[in-house]
């Protein structure tokens, strides 16, 4: 068994994990610390929203900016009148939604060269903090500083199930193949919910607030990142979440600072992190290794002011350090 080809192919796996190298470059902004930041699913596109209430759509190659959403309060028009704090792309690429302080969702057909608003969404009382389409694009889950959670008709812009929970949430991921996603926030707890919102379990992470939580493409792992300093890598199955059976905490990690935000790679080999002096981090999935660290000097800013995000395909991650995007792409 130990010289079988399953073995062997699995060493040559673990082997191209351990080697990448990543080609980094950085598109410098003059204003606007970023908030929530994404990449089309074709890799050619950069989306970010703003502390200037702005959203900017930038060429991943040339790092030029093709395309801006104005403030509503710098200029008329269809733009958000506060910061824009969340960003989802549908899984056809065709539609953008966006969340912010002043309390409305927005969807915007990125297909159209003017970026065209769809509709406006206003089942919020607070800031939006995180909005995910499911995998069919059907649905749209969105919460906030409320604690409120909308599950979102997107054929009909409107909502149809609504829950308060207890305290803020911060950040909704979905389960893969299955109905069920988690919230985290406030509480230091990660809730698991069927897409009618029965709660179907929960756990508390961390010790303080939880910043951001992402879970694989396969929906073995979830990683969680808070105000405590902790990212924490948990492996769970679906089924014993549906039996609210706690995960198993693989690995906790103390980088000191918050965490601001965190992203799985789609293969599920790293773990993507930034604190809210900038810093970025890679860690190995399987093992709790460093592997990659940014040295930023502190400059510690508003709040909700660094986000980081994988590709569909894991080759390129995208952070916003404070005002600036940096980039790594995969050298293959």
């Amino acid at each position: 068994l130990l010289h079988g080809s399953g073995l062997k192919v699995h060493l040559k796996h673990l082997e191209s994990i351990y080697t990448i190298q990543w080609q980094e470059d950085v598109i410098k902004r003059k204003y606007g610390d970023i908030c929530c930041i994404g990449v089309s699913h074709t890799d050619r596109t950069i989306f970010l929203g703003d502390s200037t209430h702005s959203i900017d759509f930038f060429d991943i190659d040339t790092r030029e900016l093709i395309h801006e959403i104005s403030s509503a309060r710098s200029q008329p028009g269809d733009g958000h009148s506060g910061d824009v704090n969340a960003i989802a792309l549908s899984n056809d690429n065709c539609f953008l939604a966006t969340g912010s302080d002043d309390h409305y969702i927005k969807i915007w057909n990125v297909k159209s060269q003017s970026k065209d608003l769809l509709g406006t969404l206003g089942g919020h009382t607070k800031a939006v903090y995180s909005l995910v389409y499911t995998l069919d694009d059907k649905k749209l889950i969105s919460s906030g500083a409320d604690g409120i959670i909308n599950v979102w008709s997107t054929s009909e812009l409107k909502s149809i199930h609504q829950i308060t929970y207890e305290s803020a949430i911060n950040s909704v991921a979905l389960i893969p193949d299955s109905e069920i996603f988690l919230t985290a926030g406030q509480d230091g707890r990660v809730v698991f919910w069927t897409s009618c919102l029965s709660r179907a379990g929960s756990f508390f992470a961390h010790s303080q607030e939880i910043m951001s939580a992402s879970v694989d493409l396969k929906g073995n792992f979830i990683a969680t990142g808070g105000k405590d300093g902790q990212i924490k890598i948990w492996q769970f199955h679906l089924t014993d979440v549906e039996n609210g059976m706690h995960p198993f905490l693989k690995h906790e990690i103390s980088i000191g600072n918050s965490v601001d935000a965190i992203s799985i790679s789609p293969e599920g080999n790293l773990v993507a992190s930034i604190d809210n002096a900038g810093n970025v981090y890679q860690h190995r999935l399987e093992t709790g290794e460093l592997v990659y660290k940014t040295n930023e000097k502190p400059a510690f800013g508003f709040n909700r002011t660094h986000a980081i995000k994988f590709s569909r395909n894991g080759r390129i991650l995208v952070a916003g350090v404070k005002n600036n995007v940096r980039i790594w792409k995969q050298v293959i």
